[in-house]
């Protein structure tokens, strides 16, 4: 027999007297979920909830059909697999089939059954993977099952971003409002804003790739003196720079490990302005033997001490005119700078 509206007002304060232990549950399902997702490095966010008492009432009763009241006679939880629920949010549409293969297995090897259900068809309300996992407590917080049945079902989502954003307000038309269907200028709308957000989906994962690329350039060894060069002349937007940018790239490597692109870029951020190290090329270089790599020298040269320059340069059978140079500037600025 289908619910009755009494029903479901008793079904609803039987839920209140339990709801902080479904609290609990989602709680310790979050910091779970949480872990696992953190180990492939990806960015995401993750949210929990024990479902509302508003909510449970609007489920109940525009699903009275399915339910019956002896259902509910030893627990909640089944026949409600949600009262309990957790969602990852995905930044990339790639990551949610890794992400739900890594849960899927996380919970089905602590012993949980995993019954899964992918709901992101174009369209379809809700676009997400829907994860309902039968607990016993494994794999969970100790204590997260107190006050509820060992066969509890919980459920979660996983979904990106922009999917969330469809879901979240599609939701809010067919559940809250009196009809459950969207009018004529609501489905235009769904249709625009679905437009929007998959623009924004792949333009988001486009970003984040190049991104990728652009740590992983950042990161990588500079290996010679052309590629050395190469990314000064990149930082100075593309000029031909002059100067032995040999006897630089050794001087370099020799000093900074690892030597890259984002060491550089702390470097010069520590350093000599290009103006000021202009000015003291000028001073201490009147024939223009240095140039470029001479400048650019002077304007590292401020993050090595003294001893350490010294120490380099003398460990060398043969240093280059560039070495003696540099250890000529630093001793000559460190005696003037020592002088009362």
């Amino acid at each position: 027999m289908a619910l009755c509206r009494e029903d479901v007002l008793l079904i609803c304060g039987q839920y209140e007297e339990v709801r902080y232990h479904y609290e609990r549950l989602s709680s310790a399902i979050h910091a779970v979920l949480a872990s696992v997702v953190e180990r492939r490095g990806l960015k995401h966010m993750v949210t929990h909830r024990a479902k509302g008492k508003g909510s449970l009432d609007r489920k109940l009763w525009n699903n009275r059909e399915k339910f019956a009241r002896s259902d509910f006679k030893d627990s909640l939880s089944p026949p409600l697999k949600d009262l309990a629920a957790a969602r990852v949010l995905l930044y990339l549409a790639e990551d949610v089939d890794p992400v739900v293969e890594d849960l899927s297995r996380h919970f089905s090897d602590a012993g949980h059954h995993v019954e899964l259900k992918d709901q992101r068809e174009q369209g379809r309300q809700y676009s997400a993977y829907h994860l309902q996992v039968t607990c016993d407590g494994r794999a969970l917080a100790d204590g997260a099952l107190v006050g509820l049945s060992p066969a509890t079902v919980f459920e979660i989502q996983v979904c990106t971003l922009a999917a969330h954003i469809w879901n979240e307000l599609e939701h809010d038309i067919i559940y809250k409002q009196p009809s459950g269907k969207p009018d004529a200028a609501q489905v235009e709308l769904l249709q625009a804003l679905h437009g929007v957000l998959d623009l924004g989906s792949r333009t988001a994962s486009r970003l984040m790739k190049h991104t990728a690329g652009q740590i992983n350039k950042n990161t990588t060894a500079i290996n010679g003196a052309d590629e050395l060069r190469f990314s000064l002349q990149t930082r100075s937007g593309g000029c031909a720079l002059r100067g032995d940018f040999q006897a630089l790239f050794e001087l370099l490597s020799g000093l900074i490990d690892p030597l890259n692109n984002a060491a550089l870029h702390d470097l010069f951020l520590a350093g000599r302005s290009e103006g000021d190290a202009k000015n003291l090329l000028l001073e201490r270089d009147a024939d223009g033997n240095y140039q470029d790599a001479g400048c650019i020298l002077l304007q590292l040269l401020p993050n090595f001490s003294v001893n350490t320059l010294r120490e380099f340069v003398s460990s060398r059978e043969l240093p280059p005119p560039l070495f003696k140079f540099a250890l000529r500037v630093a001793e000559g600025l460190n005696k003037k700078e020592s002088q009362p």
